[in-house]
């Protein structure tokens, strides 16, 4: 990653630091999703009680992003009971791969996991897909399921 790339994406060195641990534990051989999935989920929670969220699950997703700045870009809609969660992969702050610098064959995404303890919610199937320029998570909520 170079200092251009650092300085156009706004990657806080925090930013750069989950990143890049997460393609280092990885090239390590001591990392797979599914442990990501599951201690994001662990982290998203222990934002949840220490810092609340709002009540409704788009807004909730865009408070988090605005504690933790991890997209410059992303949107949240609620349809039904599923939330889609899309994040601009050109400004992602925290990928591992792209920022990290990780050479991956699957994923290593922290942000289904994060969202997923955070709201009290569901992933659906893997939770995580990519779409051209878009990074799509989505999770089972509804309003009853997120409460503040």
């Amino acid at each position: 990653m170079s200092r251009e790339v650092v300085l156009e994406r706004g990657i806080q060195p925090l930013h750069y630091f989950v990143a890049k641990a997460l393609a280092a534990f990885r090239e390590e051989g001591f990392l797979k999703y599914a442990i990501v999935k599951g201690a994001m989920a662990r982290v998203g929670k222990s934002l949840a009680d220490i810092y609340g969220k709002p009540e409704d699950p788009a807004q909730a997703v865009m408070f988090l992003n605005g504690l933790l700045g991890f997209a410059g870009r992303l949107e949240a809609r609620l349809d039904g009971n599923t939330l889609r969660v899309v994040i601009d992969s050109s400004t992602c702050r925290i990928c591992p791969r792209v920022v990290g610098g990780a050479e991956l064959t699957e994923p290593l995404c922290p942000m289904p996991g994060l969202l997923s303890g955070y709201l009290g919610a569901r992933l659906n199937g893997i939770g995580l897909r990519k779409e051209g320029q878009t990074c799509i998570v989505e999770l089972e909520a509804s309003k009853t399921a997120c409460p503040a």
